[in-house]
């Protein structure tokens, strides 16, 4: 309240029990920069209606907001890891050669990597006055071209990234973060099956949101049924 004198100590409070926060906060599916998800997401869009191999590419556009063109449109060039992860292109690149950019997509030597760079060569960022004109809210939009070399072409658009309040991920989707992370530092047969996966009926958490206290409660005694909307299953 000190550092923002215009807000009052009822902002605290006010909807204590009826808004919740957890429902506001995004989660990523690639370990990258935000301004790049759209893009990862409509091309795996595109990847899944029309199969194709790295090698068929001739070119990407990706229309996007201003945001977005001068944040992480340049051209790559090979600067470190965070200078990577930043870039658009070199994003795409990684996706198209790996299948996923995620942690295990990359290192400090995976910036030099000629097949990576080779597709980030062919993305073009531009930037489309209509979609800045939508304002923030929409500073993450793309319309992505993929251009194939037998002279086809996919469109797909995407307004807010998979993992966002704007458009919520799946529980598939979180369930396959978290086993991708917990299999770092846990046994990979429990964690693929099951033994070390909460299960959150995502479309109920905003009906009824038990308390973190109480679910850690019943997951340290292996409930497997909690409240309504929240099942755990640990053991």
């Amino acid at each position: 309240l000190h550092s923002f004198p215009t807000r009052r100590s009822s902002d605290l409070s006010g909807g204590l029990g009826e808004r919740w926060e957890t429902m506001r906060i995004a989660l990523k599916f690639y370990s990258c920069v935000g301004s790049n998800h759209t893009t990862l997401d409509a091309i795996r869009t595109i990847q899944a209606r029309r199969p194709f191999k790295a090698d068929e590419i001739a070119k990407i556009v990706v229309h996007g907001s201003k945001a977005t063109a001068e944040h992480v449109g340049w051209p790559y060039e090979p600067q470190g890891l965070t200078s990577a992860q930043m870039n658009l292109p070199f994003c795409v690149g990684t996706l198209l050669v790996e299948g996923d950019v995620f942690v295990d997509q990359f290192s400090d030597e995976v910036v030099t990597d000629p097949r990576r760079i080779a597709i980030a060569r062919k993305v073009v960022v531009e930037h489309d006055p209509a979609i800045t004109a939508r304002g923030a809210k929409f500073r993450h939009m793309v319309r992505v071209e993929l251009h194939f070399t037998d002279g086809s072409r996919q469109d797909e658009t995407v307004e807010a990234p998979r993992g966002s309040e704007h458009s919520f991920a799946s529980e598939a989707d979180v369930v396959e973060k978290f086993e991708k992370l917990a299999a770092k530092a846990l046994p990979r047969r429990g964690v693929r099956s099951g033994r070390w996966r909460p299960s959150c009926a995502a479309a109920s958490w905003s009906a009824t949101l038990p308390s973190a206290s109480a679910c850690w409660s019943r997951a340290s005694v292996g409930c497997r049924s909690g409240p309504s909307g929240w099942t755990t299953r640990w053991s």
